[in-house]
């Protein structure tokens, strides 16, 4: 019962977390072009953002495998939520102080996405580690979800602008800064973490601390990780460059977007919820992941390759089959990668795997904003490939693991 409250708590904070992470994400075209800066820094606003996750997934999984993880937590969704309000400063601030912020509020965020993903794993029972981790990736993405939706909607929305000024983007990061704040006290007074009863990490936490588990990593899941970090520089281009093409090219309004989004995060949900668990019951995960990265090659060429009619009625139907195997494919690499740790070392694991994701997330939108200043379909075509390529490192990790499982047999 203890575990059971334990888990209650965690999906509170995985909610509000996806909440307040999102609202401003629909705005964000609009932002760049409002501050009439270089189109490009829509791509380098977010690298920032991810950067500063890749330096704080390992500094805050060090800090809580010390059994720091509260203050972890509480201190980096204060942090977030405190820079975040200065990236809305772009009046005063110039593009690369904006794109400092940026780096800081990444750094704070990567504080949650490390500890809080592997104290689900933690708490639960081997039995039950896959359906928790897919229950907690579904509420991350409820959430979510309604963060998009409630961002364009405050940005759009005529009373919600006469009364709270909502068509300024600042005032809509002052709402995401005082939730920030919100989540941070709920932490303190709720969140009770499970203790580190055999500490191995007697290191000061630094920000190459969890790099240093590199060393101690099979080739086999350096390789994997490789792979995660191409499919994560394709996904996040077609995430993100979506919202411009949906903005810029089409010509829709921020609210529009937010419905579209929550859609795609309701199916997200819907999914993990019912389709994730049989997945999980399959033995060749790697296989799985490999066929996923071909079909999701497929589904983005084709949608970006058809005119302006197709293109929408492909955004209803294929591309939600994007996401569903978007759904899928995060747990069963959450769980894979899980296999490689000991609960001592969980957090530490989990935010060099943090590490690879924002590795791509750094690259990705850097990629795209040239991509997508040259040609705007050519960021979706690229992406297409990047699922390709990844196969080849599962491959070859797949192929490493079975030699390594045969040589100890003998």
């Amino acid at each position: 019962m203890k575990k059971n409250r334990k888990f209650i708590v965690l999906l509170v904070l995985f909610f509000f977390q996806g909440v307040f992470t999102n609202i401003h994400h629909p705005l964000m075209p609009s932002y760049v072009a409002n501050l009439k800066i270089a189109n490009y820094m829509f791509g380098f606003f977010f690298a920032f953002m991810n950067l500063g996750m890749l330096f704080g997934a390992p500094f805050w999984g060090s800090l809580a495998d010390s059994g720091r993880k509260r203050l972890a937590v509480t201190l980096g969704f204060s942090i977030y939520g405190i820079f975040q309000l200065l990236f809305g400063l772009g009046n005063i601030f110039g593009p690369w102080l904006l794109s400092l912020m940026r780096f800081f509020s990444g750094f704070g965020i990567a504080a949650a996405f490390a500890v809080l993903a592997s104290e689900v794993i933690i708490i639960s029972e081997k039995e039950n580690r896959a359906k928790n981790i897919a229950f907690g990736a579904a509420i991350l993405a409820i959430g979510g979800a309604f963060g998009q939706f409630l961002g364009g909607l405050m940005y759009t929305n005529k009373f919600l602008i006469r009364i709270f000024k909502t068509d300024q983007i600042f005032n809509v990061l002052l709402i995401q800064f005082i939730l920030a704040l919100l989540l941070a006290l709920y932490t303190v007074v709720f969140y009770q973490p499970e203790p580190i009863l055999n500490n191995k990490n007697t290191e000061k936490p630094h920000f190459l601390s969890g790099f240093k588990q590199l060393k101690k990593l099979n080739l086999d899941l350096i390789l994997f990780l490789l792979a995660l970090s191409l499919i994560t520089i394709a996904a996040v281009n077609v995430d993100k460059y979506l919202d411009v093409y949906f903005i810029n090219i089409l010509g829709y309004r921020e609210n529009i977007l937010g419905q579209f989004k929550m859609i795609v995060g309701l199916v997200a949900v819907l999914t993990s919820f019912l389709i994730v668990p049989f997945f999980m019951k399959i033995k060749k995960r790697l296989f799985v992941i490999s066929i996923f990265q071909a079909l999701s090659a497929i589904i983005i060429f084709v949608i970006f390759y058809e005119t302006s009619f197709s293109f929408i009625c492909y955004l209803y139907t294929l591309y939600l089959g994007y996401i569903v195997i978007k759904a899928i494919n995060e747990p069963l690499e959450r769980e894979y990668i899980s296999n490689y740790s000991e609960k001592e070392n969980m957090a530490t694991i989990m935010g060099v795997r943090h590490s690879f994701y924002s590795l791509g997330t750094i690259i990705g939108p850097i990629f795209g904003a040239f991509l997508y200043d040259y040609q705007p379909k050519m960021v979706f075509y690229s992406s297409a490939i990047i699922f390709l390529l990844a196969i080849v490192l599962i491959f070859s990790s797949s192929i490493l693991r079975n030699k390594q499982a045969a040589n100890l047999s003998k």
